[in-house]
């Protein structure tokens, strides 16, 4: 019975795989560009942003954000873009005859299928610490790594990446040639340079005068999978409460968009403790980080892409070691990529908190960092980017690591 449904499965990849060689076939438009993230299900990211940026400053493109939820259709529509469903007739064709498809994770995140043919950009969702090699499925049949080829094609996508160290970690890790690498920082960076207000962060602060405002965005443990851990717990966030309204620290907690699973209508918001787990609400973590006083995190990306704001982090690898030995790991010493505080509790961090607000004495750190994982803090990234689509669509690409180089003399500071 086994033998018969491997068998099934791979005829299944071999005729998705035909699929999409067929649709690279498709005339596509050079000046349609599609836009997707987090498999279609939100409206964020580094692809919500640059989306924005292509309506606002370049409207001889026509873009249009492709998602599987269809609330998601209805939220952009609401600001005034042009969406549709991935699955919706409109959907398929535009699609179909798209030149340039901008993702924030995979492929997925617009149709697996359908944008075969365009020219794929990945703009992923951050320069991260983790190992992402040991995401990588190393024993797959003939028949699914053909299919992978034409659905998944890291390999085949040109990434638009924060730094030198996230070009070359995902080169390695996705086979990925070094001339498809470009340095532009990434979109949803900009936000931490120009940032306006936004009225939750008003309300909270309008509700806690003198307060400090801390978002706390730990990352996913296993994809969400197994049971919440004792530190993010409701019962554990009750008695944190008691601690941040001693000393006037607010803090709004986001879970990853693997773990809403775990939250979702689950919990409700302490007096100084926030659940950001409504995804209409909080779906976009960027529209209130920059406007809030700090960062508390463990090994998500976000920890280096914060840099860009100058803001102070605090550290919360309580799990290390188990995260080490049955998760993704990292490809940098932990101590190497950290300007701040590394804490153990919940109460070693409200101390700290306290601490870096009477002195802060890591910005010299953070600014060291900031150079070498965010160089550019200009809020030019948007710009950046799109020069650089514009040059794939333009003219071959050079080879080696000279198109990168050109990239990073764009403009800002390197």
């Amino acid at each position: 019975m086994k033998s018969i449904l491997g068998l099934m499965k791979d005829t299944v990849y071999r005729c998705m795989a035909w699929i999409c060689r067929l649709v690279m076939l498709f005339p596509r438009q050079e000046e349609l560009w599609v836009f997707g993230a987090w498999k279609g299900k939100l409206y964020a990211d580094n692809a919500k942003y640059m989306f924005e940026y292509v309506n606002r400053e370049h409207p001889q493109i026509r873009a249009v954000w492709i998602a599987r939820d269809r609330a998601v259709v209805r939220e952009v529509r609401a600001k005034g873009y042009h969406s549709y469903a991935n699955h919706s007739l409109m959907g398929i064709s535009l699609c179909l005859r798209a030149g340039v498809a901008l993702m924030t994770e995979d492929t997925h995140d617009i149709s697996k299928v359908l944008i075969s043919g365009s020219k794929m950009i990945q703009l992923w969702h951050g320069m991260g610490i983790k190992d992402v090699r040991k995401f990588v499925q190393p024993d797959i049949s003939r028949a699914r790594a053909h299919y992978l080829k034409y659905a998944h094609p890291y390999e085949r996508q040109y990434w638009m990446t924060a730094c030198r160290d996230a070009a070359e970690k995902y080169a390695r890790a996705f086979g990925v040639p070094p001339e498809q690498m470009f340095i532009t920082g990434q979109p949803k960076d900009d936000n931490f340079v120009v940032c306006g207000k936004n009225a939750m962060v008003e309300k909270i602060r309008a509700r806690h005068p003198g307060a400090t405002i801390y978002v706390y965005l730990p990352t996913h443990r296993n994809f969400g999978q197994g049971d919440v851990c004792k530190e993010l717990t409701y019962e554990a966030f009750a008695r944190l409460n008691a601690l941040l309204c001693e000393k006037q620290i607010v803090m709004i907690f986001k879970p990853h968009t693997h773990e809403f699973v775990h939250y979702r209508g689950k919990t409700r918001s302490l007096s100084n403790v926030i659940f950001a787990t409504d995804p209409e609400v909080y779906g976009d973590v960027y529209t209130f980080l920059p406007m809030c006083d700090g960062l508390i995190t463990d090994y998500s990306g976000v920890m280096l892409g914060y840099l860009t704001g100058g803001k102070p982090i605090v550290y919360f690898p309580f799990d290390m070691d188990e995260y080490l030995r049955n998760d993704a790991g990292f490809c940098f010493r932990y101590e190497e990529v950290t300007a701040g505080p590394i804490c153990k509790t919940w109460e070693e961090v409200v101390h700290a908190i306290d601490a870096i607000r009477a002195k802060d004495t890591y910005k010299q750190r953070r600014e060291e960092l900031r150079k070498r994982f965010s160089p550019y803090n200009d809020g030019r990234n948007c710009q950046r980017v799109y020069q650089s689509i514009q040059s794939i669509l333009d003219r071959p690409i050079e080879s080696g690591w000279s198109r990168v180089r050109q990239v990073q003399g764009a403009g800002g500071e390197v």
